[in-house]
């Protein structure tokens, strides 16, 4: 004899059509990658639907510091970032990333390309 209960049918009714809007959040990661891949880039880049986390709060302070230009405008989500063709800077004092995986693998890869010290 099996104790297994019987499977309990429920019937669904199909949902009634609705109209709606959704916005959906960016990401932090995506958000990182775009904002290092603008920086080494030739001339202005805008980025849409930006996320502002403390993962890209260290991407955007690290950029800062590696001279980077950056428009930030948080009530619209967007940053310009002004591209230097590859040319990092080397900053005057160390660069902070907290936890950040994708700072941590990404920048430690773009500041090579820097000359000094990083």
């Amino acid at each position: 004899m099996s104790s297994k209960a019987a499977p309990i049918e429920i019937p669904l009714a199909p949902a009634k059509p609705f109209d709606a809007r959704v916005h959906v959040p960016g990401s932090k990661s995506i958000t990182n990658r775009a904002l290092l891949i603008a920086a080494l880039a030739t001339g202005t880049s805008t980025l849409r639907n930006v996320l502002f986390s403390d993962d890209t709060e260290f991407m955007i302070g690290a950029l800062l510091k590696l001279g980077i230009g950056l428009d930030i405008d948080r009530e619209r989500n967007e940053i310009v970032v002004y591209g230097k063709g590859g040319e990092l800077g080397v900053p005057a004092e160390p660069i902070y990333i907290g936890n950040s995986g994708t700072c941590a693998r990404f920048l430690t890869t773009a500041v090579a390309l820097g000359h000094g010290t990083t």
